[in-house]
């Protein structure tokens, strides 16, 4: 019989140099997602400033409205803008 002895394996150094990511690569991809994340941030600052002016249109315009609506009411609400009415349901003033 045969005895098993291990068969010598060549192996190699393993080169940092040759395998890693170079520096250069790390440091450019740095600079790339710093600025794309710079841009995001203010397009978002842009999308949400944008998002406040369209707000605060609405509620200037619904200010607006209320205030209009307020003046109306008060109008009829008024002695001699009830007078008529009063009359026509049979109330005497």
């Amino acid at each position: 019989m045969k005895q098993w002895k291990p068969t010598p394996v060549l192996r190699r150094r393993f080169e940092f140099e040759k395998k890693g990511v170079p520096l250069l690569a790390w440091v450019l991809s740095l600079v790339l997602v710093a600025t794309f994340v710079e841009v995001w941030q203010a397009t978002r600052v842009s999308e949400f400033t944008l998002q406040i002016d369209r707000t605060e249109k609405a509620l200037t315009q619904a200010e607006a409205r209320q205030a209009y609506l307020e003046s109306q009411l008060a109008a009829t609400r008024t002695r001699p803008a009830l007078a008529p009415l009063a009359l026509k349901l049979g109330m005497k003033p």
